[in-house]
Order: structure tokens, then sequence, then C-alpha cells
């Protein structure tokens, strides 16, 4: 005889509430997230680039301990097509690209795991389809990050090595092919992310250490010629990408220590406040960001962790701020 004592089922009503309170979420991802063509190169630890409307995916690594690599594809969003350009001259993976009269500028990065980061400088014209050599960074770096401002170029932070974050701050003149150096950044770290605002540099997040991220942002003011801190990012990360939407900033995805990330967060700066955005569907790192005709595309990356070789993607996922907003 059976004397196990039984109890009321109460699964289906938990499971159900579940799924009443998770669906607008899901929902929300795939109205606001939606796949596009895939990147014929899958990879991680590139740059991305805009000129005329058109994303230049720049750069990379197939997988951890490949080299990086010189492939350069453009991507067209209003056409959802891809198409191959002429390679970088050197091979390099997390690097950092900024463009001064639709000129394409990449700066540093590093060739292997364990070794160095480079001071190389080289320029794509897309209109030629062709490269030229650049005045090295004073400072060699790899995971810089870089912006524009007045046609100036900031290449901030960065490591000599993967574990040793610097502090460096430099600026390129495109016009005269020169560098000046410029104070330090307050905090050192790699792998962090920039944009210019308002005629300013943000400089965020960021790696100090093996698997130790930051949540600071820092504040450059050319006109006054120092730095002033500003309101943290709620995550603290490394390797994600921001872009700029209108006159929002978008950091995305990225990692801390071996977890990759898929939240989505939001800077003001008018008012220096951080809101959250409807996730990425899946977490992502070492992708490209960029900003056309008010979507945003996410390019490449690697979705998987450390324990497969984190294996970088084909997929291209494009955002609509337009679908909804989560706060």
């Amino acid at each position: 005889m059976n004397h196990a004592k039984s109890y009321p089922v109460r699964i289906f009503p938990v499971i159900f509430l579940w799924i009443l309170l998770s669906a607008p979420i899901q929902y929300a991802q795939e109205e606001s997230w939606i796949p596009k063509a895939d990147m014929p190169t899958a990879r991680l630890g590139l740059v991305t680039a805009v000129v005329h409307d058109k994303i230049y995916a720049i750069g990379g690594y197939a997988a951890a301990n490949h080299p990086g690599m010189t492939v350069v594809e453009v991507y067209d969003p209003t056409t959802d097509t891809w198409e191959s350009r002429a390679p970088m001259p050197t091979g390099r993976r997390w690097m950092t690209a900024s463009v001064v009269k639709d000129k394409i500028y990449v700066f540093g990065g590093y060739t292997n795991f364990g070794e160095p980061g480079l001071p190389t400088v080289e320029m794509y014209d897309p209109a030629t389809d062709t490269w030229e050599t650049k005045a090295d960074m004073p400072t060699a770096r790899l995971g810089p990050a870089s912006c524009v401002v007045d046609g100036i170029i900031y290449v901030i932070g960065g490591g000599a090595y993967a574990s040793q974050p610097l502090h460096a701050f430099e600026a390129y003149d495109p016009k005269t092919d020169t560098w000046t150096q410029k104070p330090d950044m307050p905090t050192a770290r790699h792998m962090l992310a920039a944009i210019a605002m308002d005629g300013k540099v943000y400089a965020i997040g960021g790696q100090f250490g093996r698997g130790q991220s930051y949540t600071t942002v820092e504040v450059y003011d050319p006109k006054t010629d120092k730095w002033t801190k500003a309101a943290d990012m709620p995550t603290a990360r490394c390797g994600f990408s921001t872009c700029i939407l209108d006159e929002m900033v978008y950091a995305i995805g990225g990692g801390f220590g071996r977890d990759r990330l898929s939240v989505v967060e939001v800077y003001d700066p008018t008012n220096d406040d951080w809101f959250t955005q409807i996730a990425l569907p899946e977490p992502r790192i070492g992708m490209g960001c960029s900003a056309v005709n008010g979507k945003i595309c996410v390019i490449g990356g690697a979705i998987e962790g450390f324990e497969v070789g984190h294996p970088g993607v084909h997929k291209v996922m494009e955002f609509d701020p337009s679908k909804g907003t989560q706060h």
C-alpha cells in the first residue's frame, strides 16, 4: 500500500505566472532586435565604422588563439547586403577606429594573444578602396578606444599587454599626421569604450585586470584640457560597444569576468543619467556596433564562452528604438 502523503499541485499556476511575466520581455526583444544578413566572415574583436551610411567591419579574430585578421567587409543596411573590400595591411584584433572626412583610421590592437599592443595606425579610404600607413601612436597598445572632436581623434587607454592597462591619452591630427600628448586618463583601463558628445570625450567602462571591470565614466573637455567624473554605468563590463543615437549613448553587451552580457544601457548626457533598454536576445562580447538611419546594427562578436574558445559569429542584429523602451 502506498502511504505517501499527497500535496496540492501548484506548479501549473507558477509556470503560468512565469509565462505571463516573461512574455512581454520576449516579445519586446523580438520586435526590437531583428536578425539581418550574416556577415561573411565570423569574428570577434573587430571594429566597425560608418561612411555614407554603410558599415565597414574591419579586422578581428576567429576564436581564441587565432591571429588577428586583415579582412574588411562592408554592410549596406538599406539593401541588407555585404561586400568584400581591400584587406587591412596589418592583421589585428581589439583595436579601435574613428572616421574623419569619410576616411577610417584604425589604431593599435595586437596580432596574437600574449603579444604586446601595436603602435600601428592605418587609414582606409572607401572611395578608392585603398589603405595608407600613418604615423605610429606614441604609445603602443591593445584594446584602446577612440572618438572625434572637431576633426581631432582622441585615442584613450588600452593596454601594453592584455593584463597591463594604461592611462595613456593622445590626440591625432589627420591633417598633419601628428600626435599630441594629453593629460592621462585618471583610471587606467583597456577594452573600454569612448564616444564624443557636445565637444567632450567620454571614456566608459573597461577592464583593469583579468576578470575585473569598471563602471567608471570619465569626461575630458578639450577646452579646459581636464578630466572630470560622470555618473557610473550601471553594469561593470569590458569588451562592449557603444554608439550614439538620438543624442543618447547606447552601451551594448560586453563581458564581466568570463560571463558574456546581453544588457543594453543608455546614457543621457544632458541629465548625466542611465536607463535600461531592451536587452540583446543573447549575450555577446567583442562585437561591432554602429548607428545608421535611426537604427543600431550589432555585428559579430562571441556568444559562447571561454570554455569553448569563444568563437566569433556571423550574426548581425538590428535594433529599432521605436519599438519600445524599458526603463
